[in-house]
C-alpha cells in the first residue's frame, strides 16, 4: 500500500512542484544543501520511477489468468511463476511506454532549467547587493573593459612590447566610445 501512494501522489503532482521541493523545502526541513543539477537528476528519477512502476504493473497484470492457474497447477510458487511464465514476455509488451516514458523524461528535463534562472537571479541580487551597481552599470564597466583589452590582445603579435604599452596608456585616456557609456549607478 505504500508503494501505491507513493506513485499516486508522484503521478499526480507536476514535475515543476517537485523540484521546487527538492530544491527549495529539503534545504529547510533537513538541512542539506541540494545543488542545482543533482535536484534536477533526483526529481527526474523519482518523476520516472513512479510512472515506470505503473508500466511494469500493467506488464504483469497483462498475462492472462488462466496462465497463473496453469502455473500454479504444475507446483510452482509465486517467484517462479514470476521469472518463468510473468517475465519473459513482459519487456516486449513494456517497451513502447517505456520509450514512451523517456522521451517525456527528456523532454521534462527540459524544465530543471527554471532553477538555474533562480540561481542566476539570485546570483544577480548579491551582486548588486555587494557592490551597489544595478546591472547597467556592470554592463557599462563590462563594455569598457572588453574595449581596452580586445584590441589590446588582437594586435598583440603585430606591436612590438613599446608600441602596445604606448597604445595602452592612449587607450586608458579615452573616456567613452561608440556604444558603451559610463555611467555611475
Amino acid at each position: 500500500m505504500p508503494a501505491a501512494a507513493y506513485i499516486e501522489v508522484i503521478r499526480d503532482s507536476p514535475i515543476l512542484m517537485q523540484l521546487y521541493v527538492i530544491f527549495f523545502a529539503l534545504p529547510i526541513l533537513l538541512k542539506i544543501e541540494v545543488p542545482v543539477f543533482w535536484a534536477g537528476v533526483a526529481a527526474l528519477v523519482i518523476n520516472g520511477s513512479a510512472f515506470m512502476a505503473e508500466i511494469v504493473r500493467a506488464g504483469i497484470q497483462s498475462v492472462g489468468r488462466d496462465q497463473w492457474e496453469a502455473a500454479r497447477s504444475l507446483g510452482m510458487g509465486y517467484l517462479q511463476i514470476m521469472r518463468w511464465i510473468v517475465l519473459p514476455p513482459g519487456p516486449a509488451g513494456d517497451d513502447p511506454p517505456g520509450v514512451g516514458l523517456f522521451i517525456g523524461l527528456v523532454k521534462d528535463s527540459s524544465v530543471v532549467s527554471v532553477l538555474s534562472y533562480i540561481e542566476l537571479t539570485r546570483a544577480g541580487q548579491i551582486l548588486m547587493e555587494k557592490t551597489f551597481l544595478s546591472l547597467p552599470g556592470v554592463r557599462d564597466r563590462g563594455c569598457a573593459l572588453l574595449r581596452h583589452l580586445l584590441p589590446s590582445l588582437a594586435s598583440r603579435p603585430l606591436l612590438g612590447a613599446e608600441a602596445q604599452a604606448r597604445w595602452l596608456r592612449s587607450a586608458t585616456s579615452t573616456s567613452t566610445s561608440a556604444g558603451c557609456t559610463s555611467s555611475t549607478t
